[in-house]
């Protein structure tokens, strides 16, 4: 069972701990769901819908490691695993990308008879979030809670990332320390409940091309507006471009994008004006400014230690 001792935070990122607070016995046959970029160190079983370049890993690769776990291919909404299969399941930041968190979660309950889910919460969805995430998740007295995501732009801009990829200190408060504020955690035994608000299955709207399209393009919009290093938004910017090749804003942010990550020779073939030559050339050196204006705020706080 689970141990009476509360976690949260439970310890996510430390794999070992995680394996104790969960109770995970030398003998218990363990899934991961979803950890195809981060594979939960005590899974068996690794499944991902995909294991190469992935839109919810912003294009990077999973981490596949054949003499660790056995990797399966395949749809959480529809495991190719008997009843039972597992003692536990693993399910990290998965749910909140589903069209069909319903389907999921009977899938989990269906396979282990019991597991752990962690989500974002409803409040980093809003000062965060994701162009690939769908829903403002909740656990409402021990029933884990969907509703869709009612914007297509970050109310707040996305104005937590930033800070949280160029500060260490804040990425261990909120991503560990503090890691039940940031985040859903979710054990449960035997069963949970659920409730899904609103079905997206046959939402074609929030689904289409357009609208993901416009998604992507707003947060890698937004990450430009506060100067974060052009890494963290490449990828949305070119996404958008590729699925509204049409649009001529989405195809100027992007070869923008190319020109700031030093790209000069594809960002011309994607559409590069005169213009945004002349801007890009001040942002490369606006970007480096506002890092080392950082890092020297960085140097003069550390001279006030926290008490």
């Amino acid at each position: 069972m689970i141990p009476e001792k509360s976690y949260p935070p439970f310890p996510t990122e430390d794999h070992d701990a995680m394996a104790i607070a969960l109770d995970i016995k030398s003998g218990d046959r363990v899934l991961d769901v979803g950890g195809g970029h981060q594979p939960f160190a005590r899974a068996d079983v690794i499944v991902d819908i995909d294991f190469d370049s992935s839109l919810d890993r912003d294009g990077l690769p999973g981490s596949i490691n054949p003499a660790l776990h056995q990797f399966v291919k395949a749809d959480i909404c529809a495991l190719p695993f008997k009843d039972n299969a597992f003692d536990v399941s693993i399910c990290i930041h998965v749910l909140e990308h589903l069209n069909d968190p319903a389907k999921a979660c009977n899938e989990l309950m269906r396979v282990a008879g019991r597991g752990y889910i962690e989500t974002p919460s409803r409040s980093t969805e809003y000062f965060a979030g994701h162009p690939t995430h769908k829903w403002l998740i909740e656990d409402r007295d021990n029933v884990l809670s969907f509703e869709p995501i009612p914007y297509a732009v970050s109310p707040y801009l996305n104005v937590v990332w930033p800070s949280v990829w160029n500060s260490p200190d804040l990425f261990n408060l909120a991503g560990v320390m503090h890691r039940d504020i940031s985040c859903v955690q979710f054990a449960w035994k035997n069963h949970f409940q659920y409730l899904v608000k609103k079905s997206l299955v046959n939402n074609l709207s929030s689904n289409s091309s357009e609208t993901l399209a416009a998604r992507h393009y707003a947060f890698a919009r937004n990450l430009l507006y506060w100067a974060v290093p052009p890494r963290h938004g490449l990828y949305h910017a070119k996404h958008a471009a590729e699925l509204s090749p049409d649009n001529r804003i989405y195809r100027e942010l992007y070869s923008f994008y190319l020109a700031l990550s030093g790209k000069w020779r594809l960002a011309v073939k994607h559409g590069f004006s005169l213009k945004l030559f002349f801007y890009a050339v001040w942002g490369i050196f606006m970007i480096k400014f506002s890092q080392k204006m950082k890092n020297w705020y960085k140097l003069i706080n550390g001279v006030f230690p926290i008490k």
